[in-house]
């Protein structure tokens, strides 16, 4: 059985990622923060589509946590320290408790369910 996910990961994950994809390229980008990556290398080293790895670099750009170089390349540069060290303990959490942290990405009910709930709602006449 998995070690129970500290709040502060738990709330991270449940804002901010929305699928283990997303979290793979999270974590590919954190530990090799080095490195300048095209959606190419990214397509490559994760086994991925080449254009759904340009969206999540540009996802991650969006976000704040790469730079968009002059070579087109995008580099892991996280706005300030905190954020940089609770993406590395989120990705730690994932590598080492890998079950837990899938079922509470996929525990979650998407905004499209969650809309699609909301809709049927009964509500009291005024």
């Amino acid at each position: 059985m998995g070690e129970k996910i500290d709040k502060e990961i738990k709330s991270f994950i449940l804002v901010n990622i929305d699928s283990v994809d997303q979290l793979e390229v999270l974590g590919l980008l954190s530990e090799h923060s080095t490195v300048e990556w095209t959606a190419e290398a990214v397509s490559r080293e994760l086994r991925s589509n080449p254009d759904w790895a340009k969206s999540q670099l540009e996802f991650w750009q969006d976000w704040g946590l790469l730079l968009l170089n002059e070579n087109s390349t995008f580099s892991y540069r996280p706005a300030n320290p905190e954020t940089a060290e609770i993406i590395a303990r989120v990705v730690h959490c994932y590598r080492n408790n890998r079950t837990s942290v899938i079922n509470l990405i996929y525990d979650k009910p998407s905004e499209k369910i969650k809309g699609l709930a909301d809709a049927f709602k009964i509500r009291k006449e005024e």
